[in-house]
């Protein structure tokens, strides 16, 4: 492959997008405090940035379209929250039944699914660094609508700069979304040649073919998600020549990926107890050349580089399965899936001519096809109304992250610590989670490696269990 100088711009074409959109909303939120300390003073700055850091939150990769609603959302959520701290300020009970009530809010914003994550730790981290400067300072009169003023001008800021960067990065962002494809798709090819390499064991020890399914099955969602994310980035704005420039290429990731989903289904019915044949054992070593060569292939789109070369491919030993034991294999289930690997060689050959041509291309499919295939933009009332009932997980999570917060608020005001209550409700805020499971995952990461769980000390205790 191609080597390239250590320039600057070679080194930013190594950054993978979400680090991208970190040095971006960093930028942003040191421009703003900058512009705002040398016009007014250090004090005004760091108000401002405290509702531009909170409202930084929503500032993810997704399009333009996307974001726009949820930044605008973001800020205003983080005025209310300041505002109500504010009105409460010097009450403790008041303040008790204002955290409550923003809490049950927050989680609220999970109705609509992972798009709603960051609005919920939005509201949750305005609340924490509205409490904390209340504290440092009374506000009163004309000094608490000048503190609400700096918090919401550095939120709408914040806004301004986010989707700003979003149609200065698209570009970028797509094609990064395209490698990150490429990568997805690589590691489920990766994923495939070991469940295939396991075959042998697998059938000596008599395990069923289902036990070792589930890093597969991990590495199928995790490539739908990665797909999406380019989908929305992408189908965006079709006719945009940058767009048409991939969309070919990524609708060739798609069809590689559907390929490979259809190996497993004929695996899946493969004859239990059968052994395994060599040819399906080297298709499952030439796979894994398969996934290197993508692996190229996306650091070539990431990076800008030359296209590397797909390998040719090896020569099978033993095309066919022994006579004798046909009767007991599933012959054409063998053949299928030395079809399909010929297809999928032919597919990740086509994706690659489709990427590597340098301007933009016709597109074969309808705008309004491929607008279907976008996740929604829109936040329906109906999501809300659909979880306002105690059989909704998402309700019950929001009224144990409030009884938990009602908690650590209590304790905050009988323990020592009664002088920044706030960050109990920070902890608990990050640590709880929609199940007692993940919450417990969560409390173990945050402890560190060292830390020694229940299941640990007990090994033979449940572990399974969901609040």
């Amino acid at each position: 492959m191609q080597t390239t100088r250590l320039t600057p711009g070679a080194l930013a074409r190594r950054l993978p997008s979400h680090l991208v959109n970190g040095l971006s909303v960093g930028a942003g939120l040191a421009s703003i405090t900058t512009a705002i300390a040398l016009g007014v003073g250090m004090p005004e700055a760091l108000t401002a940035s405290s509702g531009a850091a909170v409202v930084s939150i929503v500032d993810t990769v997704t399009p333009l379209r996307a974001k726009t609603r949820p930044m605008w959302m973001a800020a205003i959520a983080t005025v209310i929250v300041a505002l109500l701290v504010a009105l409460c300020q010097g009450h403790s009970l008041m303040m008790g039944l204002a955290v409550l009530a923003i809490t049950f809010s927050a989680i609220l914003w999970t109705a609509w699914g992972k798009r709603g994550g960051p609005l919920t730790f939005t509201m949750i981290l305005g609340l924490v660094f509205q409490m904390a400067a209340f504290q440092l300072g009374h506000f009163q009169g004309a000094g608490l609508w000048e503190h609400l003023g700096w918090v919401a001008l550095g939120g709408v800021a914040m806004v301004g700069w986010s989707l700003l960067t979003a149609r200065v990065l698209a570009a970028r962002y797509q094609t990064l979304a395209v490698a990150d494809s490429l990568h997805a798709l690589a590691r489920l090819l990766d994923t495939q040649a070991d469940w295939l390499a396991s075959l042998p064991q697998r059938h000596a020890r008599g395990t069923a073919h289902e036990d070792a399914l589930l890093p597969l099955v991990r590495q199928q969602a995790t490539i739908a998600d990665v797909l999406q994310q380019a989908r929305d980035l992408l189908y965006e704005n079709p006719d945009h020549p940058h767009a048409r420039r991939w969309i070919p290429g990524f609708i060739g990731i798609v069809d590689v990926r559907d390929l490979v989903l259809a190996c497993q289904l004929d695996l899946d019915h493969w004859p239990a107890g059968t052994p395994v044949p060599e040819p399906l054992l080297q298709w499952g070593q030439q796979m894994k050349a398969l996934a290197a060569h993508l692996h190229r292939t996306a650091e070539a789109t990431a990076r800008d580089l030359l296209w590397p070369t797909l390998p040719a491919p090896r020569e099978t030993r033993d095309a066919t399965p022994p006579t004798e034991a046909q009767d007991a294999l599933n012959n054409t289930t063998l053949l299928s899936l030395l079809r399909r690997h010929a297809q999928m060689r032919r597919g990740i050959q086509r994706l690659q001519e489709a990427l590597a041509q340098p301007e933009a291309q016709g597109l074969t499919l309808d705008h309004a096809v491929l607008q279907s295939m976008r996740s929604p933009v829109d936040w329906p009332l109906a999501n809300l109304r659909a979880v306002m009932t105690w059989r909704a997980p998402v309700l019950r999570h929001a009224a144990r992250t409030t009884a938990a917060m009602a908690c650590a608020y209590g304790l905050a005001h009988v323990l020592p610590w009664t002088a920044h209550p706030q960050w109990l409700l920070m902890t608990v805020a990050v640590v709880l989670r929609g199940n007692l499971e993940q919450t417990l995952a969560r409390r173990d990461a945050r402890n560190g490696p060292g830390h020694t769980t229940h299941a640990d000390r007990h090994p033979a205790a449940p572990s399974g269990r969901t609040g």
